[in-house]
């Protein structure tokens, strides 16, 4: 068997023939979510043929599994044949087992899904029903005594009501013929005719008073109403003299309107500037103040996240590496906003960099591992430069990556503190450094 390849197999208590149609259906149906594309399938010799692609969490297998009578039920023997160089042998050992339990999985999805239909229709008793439909007993509602109590309290209430206009027809008929009875409402009132008479004279003569006093004072009271504003309205009282009082245009009037205040004028009192725009290199800032955001503070404390018709003082190109600062103008009111100018990054400098951030999400790598991986006509091939570009500024903790690597490597086989840290900082191995092998030997065997 060579580097990259392995058998597995598990048992199903199934019959070969069911857990052959089991296998090819779940590669039929369910493979391609799960990575797996379908090659051929032969019913005779009850084997399938099938494929993982080359992507970013398969390494392009070759898969063949075939169905083997086993006692009363029936095996399934997965072999796997990786097309990966033998720089990622660790690793493959431990995928292979992972996509070996994803399809043993899925055949045992797939064929406990058909037994248990199976079972289903053996068990199943249809409900049997006439010409008529279901029948259904009749479901009979009985009311409790206090729901009776209640109906009757609710009845006696509404005749309560009925009688109420009978009594008072009957108090009418024995009322007093010195009262006047007003309708005013449902019930109404009655007043004596005697203090009707007594209250009406008393209103005229307090009126008479009020007509003498405002006649004896030596001048009439005018009234006039000013115009309604916005702010309400407001009444003026003038004192106008008699003809021949002799009086002078000094006293003619005792009080005058005050005109309303005029509202002061709303104007910008301050802005606020950011930057929106690419600061890559050689970016133009341009005087209509496009990629700039202004937002600005009025005096009656109202704000605006976006002002208009802004301009650029000192439109320029922005430098890589180099601070400008540019100042906005807006009606008068002034801003600035400081942008630096960055590098641009080539494309394949920042393909690179993804590759790296995508392998170091997965499985954990050493700086020169991954630069390797990148790098290597095997793997993804970038330049040696965009292969170290990516590793210099991918974010990683290569310490935690190298006991990640440590601690994988204890799951599969044992290994003493030495043996383990050799294979950590071998150029053959992981390729960490020592210190960050030390760090995952000191945290593996504490």
């Amino acid at each position: 068997m060579g580097f990259g390849e392995s058998v597995q197999e598990r048992y199903y208590n199934v019959p070969p023939k069911d857990l052959y149609d089991a296998m090819e259906r779940y590669l039929r149906d369910e493979g391609p979510r799960d990575g797996f594309k379908l090659k051929s399938c032969d019913p005779l010799s009850l084997g399938c043929t099938f494929g993982s692609g080359v992507s970013m969490t398969t390494w392009g297998e070759t898969l063949t599994a075939s169905v083997l009578p086993q006692g009363e039920g029936s095996i399934v023997r997965l072999g796997i044949a990786s097309r990966l160089g033998t720089t990622a042998f660790a690793f493959q050992g431990m995928h292979n087992v992972k996509v070996a339990t994803k399809f043993f999985d899925g055949v045992s999805a797939q064929a406990a899904a058909a037994r248990d239909t199976a079972h289903f229709l053996e068990h199943v008793t249809p409900i049997r029903v006439n010409e008529g439909g279901m029948r259904q007993r009749p479901v009979v509602v009985s009311e409790s005594p206090a729901v009776v109590a209640a109906r009757a309290r609710a009845l006696e209430s509404a005749r309560e009501r009925d009688r109420e206009p009978e009594r008072c027809d009957a108090k009418a008929a024995v009322a007093d013929p010195d009262e006047l009875r007003f309708k005013l409402g449902p019930r109404g009132f009655s007043v004596k005719k005697n203090t009707l008479v007594a209250g009406v004279v008393i209103v005229a003569i307090v009126l008479f008073f009020v007509i003498i006093v405002n006649a004896g004072g030596g001048g009439s009271v005018k009234t006039s109403a000013a115009s309604a504003t916005d702010s309400g309205s407001s009444q003026v009282m003038e004192r106008v003299p008699d003809a021949g009082s002799g009086g002078s245009g000094a006293n003619a009037v005792e009080a005058v309107e005050e005109p309303e205040p005029e509202p002061e004028p709303v104007t910008l009192k301050s802005i606020e500037v950011s930057y929106t725009g690419s600061v890559d290199a050689d970016t133009e800032i341009r005087a209509d103040a496009s990629g700039m955001r202004v937002a600005g503070s009025y005096s009656d404390g109202t704000t605006s996240d976006a002002l208009t018709g802004c301009k650029v003082e000192n439109p320029a190109k922005l430098e890589a590496g180099k601070k400008s600062t540019f100042v906005v103008d807006c009606d008068g009111v002034k801003g600035s906003v400081d942008v630096t100018g960055v590098a641009v990054v080539p494309l394949e400098y920042r393909n690179a960099l993804r590759s790296a951030e995508s392998y170091v999400s997965m499985m954990p790598f050493s700086k020169e591992g991954l630069y390797r991986q990148l790098n290597s006509e095997y793997g993804e091939k970038y330049s040696a430069e965009a292969a170290r570009y990516a590793v210099d500024n991918v974010k990683t903790d290569w310490k935690e990556n190298a006991l990640k690597s440590g601690r994988n490597y204890l799951d599969i086989m044992g290994f003493s503190p030495d043996g383990l840290y050799d294979q950590l900082v071998s150029e053959y191995g992981e390729q960490y450094t020592p210190e960050e092998a030390q760090y995952a030997i000191d945290e593996l065997f504490k």
